[in-house]
């Protein structure tokens, strides 16, 4: 895939996000499969693009990430670059932890 395709690829995944989250009343099939798929496209490409960021980056030389995004500093640099992906690990936790809370009370019950 071009990488000129990426984002709109990325935009069009986080607008039927949105759709799907304020719905009146979603699918039982769009709730339990495509809103987990879609969201773990965006949350996958942030994740690999903050760990890229941290293998590809110069420590020790701050000319190598003085005019990317959050520069000139390191710890703006790191917040821009991989910022998007701890949330996105901190949200697939989150979720993660919902569901197995709710079906382990869905077996009590």
């Amino acid at each position: 895939m071009p990488v000129k395709l990426l984002g709109p690829l990325i935009l069009l995944v986080v607008v039927l996000l949105v759709v799907l989250a304020v719905a009146r009343r979603p699918r039982a099939w769009a709730r339990r499969w495509l809103l987990p798929v879609l969201a773990a496209l965006p949350a996958l490409y942030f994740v690999g693009r903050a760990v890229a960021e941290l293998v590809m980056i110069g420590w020790g030389d701050p000319e190598s990430y003085a005019k990317d995004w959050g520069g000139p500093h390191l710890a703006g640099v790191l917040a821009v670059h991989c910022g998007p992906g701890v949330l996105a690990l901190a949200g697939a936790g989150w979720w993660w932890r919902t569901r197995l809370r709710t079906a382990g009370a869905a077996d009590r019950a």
